[in-house]
């Protein structure tokens, strides 16, 4: 939201807006603390939660989603200006979240879970004994024979 706000504010504005990266620092650390003891409705909510759940696949995903846009021509569709830059960002930050929460829930989500398993049975002291027979699953993680895989 304050990146939105900056690009709408004046060039001399949003220049006086961020000029101490510290201290913006430090702004954003109490606010994140005071947001964990006293949370705003407006910023704590179900919406808010999702997005920080995607926000990794969104990270990993954004410059896919770029280079999509640019490739298709997407990008060509918004003249230059600062109405169609905002617009332009709202498209893609649309797009990134779609592919993202796709990718969060098939294939982050499986693989967190396949994690837990495993750091499970480690710490209940799963030691596979050396006649276990392995075998290699498609995906090149080994499962002993007779069991399911991960997903």
């Amino acid at each position: 939201m304050l990146f939105v706000l900056l690009m709408i504010l004046p060039t001399s504005i949003a220049i006086k807006v961020v000029r101490n990266p510290i201290l913006d620092g430090g702004f954003f650390a109490v606010l994140a603390l005071a947001l964990a003891y006293l949370p705003v409705r407006v910023l704590v909510n179900s919406v808010t939660a999702i997005l920080g759940k995607i926000s990794f696949s969104m990270y990993l995903t954004h410059f896919a989603v770029l280079e999509s846009f640019s490739r298709l021509g997407v990008s060509a569709l918004f003249p230059r200006g600062d109405i169609s830059s905002v617009l332009y960002f709202f498209c893609v930050v649309a797009a990134t979240v779609l592919v993202s929460f796709f990718l969060y829930k098939g294939f982050e989500l499986p693989w967190i879970s396949c994690g837990r398993r495993i750091i499970g049975k480690l710490e209940r002291g799963y030691t596979p004994s050396p006649t276990h027979s392995l075998r290699m699953t498609p995906n090149f993680l080994f499962v002993e024979e007779g069991k399911k895989n991960c997903h």
